[in-house]
This record gives C-alpha cells, sequence and structure tokens, in this order.
C-alpha cells in the first residue's frame, strides 16, 4: 500500500525558483522530488542541525554543530 502524501505550497522568490529549477535540471529530477528529498533529509537531522540549518545558531554553539556534522559525516 502506498503511504499517504500531504501537497505543500512553497512559496519561493523569483530567483530562487530560477536555481531550484536550473538545480533540478543538472540532477535530472522534478522540482518536486527534489523539494520532497529536502524536506525529508532536514525533518531527519537532529536539532542542532536544524538550528544550523535555518539560522538560529546562537554563538557558542558552533563547536556542538560542528561535531554533530561531523559525526554524522563519519557514519
Amino acid at each position: 500500500m502506498a503511504a499517504k502524501r500531504l501537497i505543500v505550497l512553497v512559496q519561493l522568490e523569483g530567483s530562487t525558483k530560477e536555481r531550484l529549477k536550473l538545480i533540478c535540471k543538472r540532477r535530472g529530477m522534478t522540482r518536486v522530488e527534489m523539494v520532497s528529498r529536502l524536506v525529508r533529509w532536514f525533518s531527519l537531522q537532529d536539532d542542532h542541525i536544524q538550528n544550523a540549518v535555518v539560522e538560529a545558531v546562537v554563538k557558542g554553539s558552533m563547536a556542538v554543530v560542528a561535531k554533530a556534522v561531523l559525526k554524522r559525516c563519519a557514519r
């Protein structure tokens, strides 16, 4: 049985949309597939990585983020 899917509207600036379009063309992927993979990846990250991605890292916590990234890369 196929997993239930949710359709989400994503609002992008014109320049961002164009860059996404070029990236997808180079990768041979649709925009839906690319954004779905990015959201899936983001949702599987721990809080430190998510905070770093959304630019919510406070001063002094960069070492914690760096260690988390290196630990994930080592897997």
